[in-house]
């Protein structure tokens, strides 16, 4: 698990390396990165959805999944 929240702190740092280089200006506006992202939401499948019910959700524990 400490691999994930690695992971998850470096992309956080290298977005805010990348944004503070940045000028300032922006192509598209923040508010439709989010719209976009909320109906790109509404239009994926729940299967692959972070729900619990799909992907490594339906293979089994943590534990059977260690090879």
């Amino acid at each position: 698990m400490w691999l994930i929240w690695h992971f998850a702190a470096l992309r956080a740092l290298d977005a805010n390396l990348y944004a503070m280089m940045s000028d300032g200006r922006h192509m598209i506006s923040f508010d439709k990165v989010v719209k976009t992202m909320k109906l790109t939401g509404k239009d994926l499948p729940s299967l692959y959805k972070e729900t619990a019910e799909g992907g490594l959700a339906v293979v089994g524990r943590p534990k059977d999944i260690v090879d």
